[in-house]
């Protein structure tokens, strides 16, 4: 229970305020709570070191913070920002963590001290406990109330915000809470949870098919390097959508006329000859619609003509494409219209007045390919040129096509930088900054490659670390393990390859990975070539406890069990 409470029976006397006026100064307070967003009802803070909090207040304001016996102070900056440290606690509670300031009073309850773990990756993090086999029976039994569920909702942005908000909220493990939340992420930390007999807070913040660089602070790509380009279009963008979007056509035009043999060779302007050309479907993923295209990945050419009158040709128009997987570059007549990034985002181009003519008009469309589906994939209906009288011209057939280049013989292309999933530091300011200098036990994530037919969890056991920074520099500083995921039918077991400094030592019983290997079905071997995935690492009996190899088990009295 959060409570804001103010004096307003003084306030009232003092005031002359009739009660109802006295009534709304506490509901006034309760908009500006004293903590951060990230200290709620349930939540789970990191034992067995000082514990980090924070919140706002009014600037300069004293700030009184008191968690079980322990109690400090605080003062507020310039900027409202208060910090302090709590006393290191064991594992335990419920325990009520208040803070009070100017006759302001916030009071979070049910606060647990065990350990927490931040769970992040791609899709197979995201994957579901609904989704996993024996799902109801998984669900059904998630009552274990000192394990408690922190899901970050998906948010992309180009800058951190400047105004504190929740991206999440703590939740008691419930048939409720489990259902949505990743599989991976609950069953290792229920299992966690039976081996150490300690609270466990787990947060999941996760989303399919992102890139490291999205999830590193701006920091820390800049520390990377080859990025700078990315992040001035980004800067732009924060500040004018508009402006990014130039300075990033820019880029992207200035790749493909470098390395597009397509472009090159003017196959977007009329006086390429595509008789020869072969058709292609105006639907549908091109692995799928044209035999020659079954496994291609990389710059396939798109054209298509269409007949215009002189009234049609003088209007300005919108070319609407539909979806593109992944990348594309649009002329028409010559001239650029448009280009994005984004295997579902559909694409709707403003043709000016003058760009059409009357008679013959050429669409040309580059269509960069770089894995799974390619091509304008979306329905043939919905692709139309529409003129500002409001008529249309149908452009759900007569489409050619030719390949200009393999994926192999092409330099890594240009990423938009705000795109979430693909971009560059868009998910650590939207999903890993709001988590502030939280104090976490550890990082979790998945490794998967193409050798073995297993899957395997590794969960790093870090030195005292929390998120004061990028999870691409300051997390690797606390021992932990990158772990990356690939689709592929086989599920493997691949050695473990740390970032940064080993791991060091996090409590007495604990310095080293553990390692959670999900067997395959006994159909499954490693030398599998079915297209069908083994499923039964979703499942929570084909998991199994072991420490990596040269490890201390976590208990060393515990045997090696299912969960």
């Amino acid at each position: 229970m959060r409570s804001f409470l103010l004096a307003a029976a003084a306030f009232a006397a003092l005031t002359g305020a009739s009660p109802t006026q006295a009534q709304v100064q506490p509901q006034a307070a309760a908009t500006a709570p004293l903590f951060d967003a990230m200290f709620q009802d349930h939540a789970v803070l990191q034992r067995g070191r000082p514990i980090k909090v924070w919140g706002r207040a009014a600037p300069g304001a004293a700030v009184s913070v008191s968690l079980g016996q322990a109690q400090i102070q605080a003062t507020a900056g310039l900027d409202g920002v208060w910090r302090a440290s709590l006393p290191t606690l064991t594992a335990g509670g419920p325990y009520v963590l208040t803070a009070r300031s100017a006759g302001a009073t916030q009071n979070v309850s049910d606060i647990m001290i065990g350990d927490v773990w931040l769970c992040s990756g791609q899709s197979n993090m995201e994957f579901t406990v609904r989704q996993a086999t024996n799902a109801e029976s998984e669900i059904g039994a998630a009552n274990d109330d000192k394990i408690r569920l922190f899901l970050v909702g998906r948010s992309s942005l180009p800058a951190p915000s400047a105004t504190p908000r929740a991206v999440g909220q703590w939740r008691v493990t419930s048939p409720q809470s489990v259902r949505d939340f990743s599989a991976a992420c609950y069953f290792m930390g229920r299992d966690l949870r039976r081996a150490e007999n300690v609270p466990v807070g787990l947060i999941a913040a996760s989303w399919g098919g992102s890139i490291i660089e999205d999830w590193m602070s701006r920091d820390a790509v800049e520390k990377l390097g080859g990025h700078q380009q990315a992040l001035n279009a980004l800067d732009a963008y924060a500040r004018d959508p508009a402006q990014g979007d130039a300075i990033w056509r820019r880029v992207t035009q200035d790749w493909w006329r470098a390395n597009d043999p397509g472009t090159k060779q003017g196959w977007h302007l009329a006086r390429t000859n595509d008789a020869d050309w072969a058709p292609i479907p105006a639907e549908g993923f091109w692995e799928s619609t044209v035999p020659g295209l079954a496994t291609f990945d990389g710059i396939v050419w798109l054209r298509k003509e269409i007949e215009l009158t002189a009234a049609q040709a003088r209007q300005a128009a919108t070319l609407e494409l539909g979806p593109v997987d992944d990348a594309d570059v649009t002329w028409i007549n010559g001239q650029y219209v448009g280009g994005q990034q984004g295997w579902d985002t559909p694409r709707t181009y403003a043709v000016p007045a003058g760009t059409l003519k009357a008679g013959r008009n050429l669409i040309a469309v580059g269509v960069l390919d770089t894995n799974g589906g390619g091509g304008a994939w979306g329905p043939a209906a919905n692709k139309r040129l529409v003129l500002a009288d409001g008529t249309a011209v149908s452009l759900s057939s007569g489409w050619r096509h030719r390949v200009a280049a393999p994926l192999g013989d092409l330099p890594n292309p240009p990423r938009t930088p705000w795109i979430g999933g693909s971009g560059t530091t868009t998910l650590y300011n939207g999903m890993i900054a709001p988590l502030g200098a939280y104090g976490l036990k550890g990082w979790l994530g998945i490794r998967a490659s193409r050798t073995l037919a297993t899957m395997s969890v590794i969960a790093a056991c870090c030195r005292p670390c929390s998120l004061t920074g990028a999870p691409g520099s300051k997390i690797p500083r606390c021992g932990c393990w990158s772990c990356n995921w690939r689709t592929s039918a086989r599920w493997p077991v691949s050695p473990p390859t740390p970032i940064g400094r080993p791991c060091a030592k996090a409590n007495a019983r604990s310095s080293t990975p553990i390692l959670w290997q999900a067997s395959p079905s006994p159909s499954t071997s490693a030398t599998a070539t079915t297209s069908t995935r083994p499923t039964s690492w979703r499942s929570a009996a084909a998991w199994r406890w072991r420490p990596a190899a040269s490890t201390v088990r976590l208990s060393p009295s515990r045997p090696s069990r299912s969960p």
